[in-house]
């Protein structure tokens, strides 16, 4: 029996969810932003939480409030480790000190992962890098591959998709 999936009512993209919290924000102004689902404060707790990082702070995102408002000239690098079946995002400052940036499920590790990357080579490099990347397709150090569209594996290069 074949059964069709219902859409889902009131489910809004990350950008739509930041656009009802900053209405002024364009995706232009958005370095890097990912989702987590578990509470940093409570343990075990879901939330629906955003962070996104402009081009001078890093914005979290807890339920629709914004929980906190990091400065990107006071971090020294970003982190991430996996416990079991999470991974956490931290962030140290200039002066040592180590701070949970957020946690989230498995479901949201690779994109916390490569967004963390990513913020690493911009504190290392700076936006200068990241301009000269965004420019040429790639972004945070990895260039658009082409994939496949039936097994999405990417495409040896030279190859036509």
């Amino acid at each position: 029996m074949l059964r069709l999936r219902r859409k889902r009512k009131n489910v809004f993209s990350p950008m739509e969810k930041l656009k009802k919290i900053y209405p002024d924000i364009k995706k232009e102004d958005v370095v890097s932003m990912f989702t987590f689902d578990l509470d940093p404060e409570k343990a075990g707790e879901r939330v629906d939480g955003i962070v996104f990082v402009d081009r001078k702070h890093v914005h979290v995102i807890i339920d629709g409030d914004v929980s906190s408002k990091i400065s990107l000239d006071s971090i020294a690098s970003f982190k991430t480790d996996n416990g079991v079946g999470t991974v956490f995002a931290s962030y140290t400052l200039k002066s040592g000190e180590t701070h949970l940036l957020c946690i989230g499920t498995m479901s949201c590790a690779k994109r916390m992962i490569e967004s963390v990357k990513m913020l690493n080579r911009i504190a290392d490099r700076g936006f200068e890098y990241y301009d000269k990347m965004k420019a040429k397709g790639g972004i945070g150090g990895f260039e658009r591959k082409s994939r496949c569209p039936k097994c999405g594996r990417p495409l040896p290069r030279g190859s036509q998709q």
